[in-house]
């Protein structure tokens, strides 16, 4: 049966893993207090297998698969835990489904002001393209740090 786009019963293991993700880059986040930089590199120290982009098949797949996951991780940060400012939790969880699939992604960290307001944005980058995000918006952020 498909509801918004999954197919379920076979992917509630899939919103499962998602969920236990997305709790445990929010402990890292809201209660370890880690830096991005000491949780990007401890994210990449677990994936070492790259998929070619020539590979179009394998690599679209993977894509797929990411766009789905980036849909999960947002359902359980915005519409159950009620989370004002998803990007950071998300950009950990699709940046590690990405390196663990083989996918060559990136986090990025980025700060723009703003009628003197300070607003921090955190997103994907796959082969060097913002993932899922507005190529104009992200433009008015300074990179922060990235990895």
């Amino acid at each position: 049966m498909m509801v918004n786009g999954f197919s379920l019963p076979r992917d509630f293991t899939l919103l499962g893993s998602i969920l236990i993700r997305v709790l445990y880059y929010l402990w890292v986040v809201q209660k370890k207090q880690l830096p991005p930089e000491q949780i990007i590199s401890r994210i990449r120290l677990d994936s070492e297998k790259m998929i070619s982009t020539s590979d179009k098949e394998q690599f679209d797949k993977q894509i797929s698969r990411l766009i789905k996951i980036r849909r999960i991780a947002n359902f359980w940060l915005i519409k159950i835990m009620r989370q004002e400012k998803p990007c950071l939790v998300r950009a950990y969880v699709v940046l590690e489904s990405a390196l663990r699939s083989g996918v060559a992604a990136k986090a990025v960290i980025g700060a723009k002001m703003h009628s003197n307001h300070l607003f921090g944005h955190a997103w994907i980058e796959i082969c060097g393209e913002p993932f899922l995000e507005d190529p104009d918006q992200l433009s008015q952020y300074i990179i922060m740090t990235s990895g």
